[in-house]
């Protein structure tokens, strides 16, 4: 795996986006997505860097993690979808991958997908 090879790098990367993310959390009643989606989505970074050179954005980006989330049984499941918390995440991944307003974490996120792929190549 490559987020293996690099841990500290990892660590300190993953932590900067999620401070960049912070503003786009959900905030209802429950926060969305939670901290472990969160990080599941930052390290995903790969098979979502696939899926943006297709032009696959938002939309396939939303579906990932949501299969993701259901299928983590945590906050939500395919037997029990939890409604709200399902549309905080993907207004979450609707605001993280908008230029308008997610430059900085983009830029970085782009940096971080290109480390990532020389990897896994």
């Amino acid at each position: 795996m490559a987020l293996a090879e690099i841990p500290g790098e990892w660590a300190s990367g993953s932590g900067a986006m999620k401070i960049l993310n912070a503003p786009h959390l959900g905030s209802t009643a429950i926060a969305a997505p939670s901290a472990t989606s969160e990080y599941m989505l930052t390290g995903s970074a790969r098979r979502m860097a696939v899926r943006h050179a297709r032009r696959h954005v938002r939309g396939a980006d939303a579906v990932y993690a949501l299969k993701a989330a259901r299928e983590g049984k945590q906050e939500t499941s395919w037997l029990n979808p939890h409604e709200a918390y399902e549309a905080g995440l993907k207004a979450f991944i609707v605001r993280i991958l908008d230029s308008t307003v997610s430059a900085e974490f983009l830029n970085r996120w782009k940096r971080w997908r290109k480390r990532v792929a020389l990897w896994v190549r």
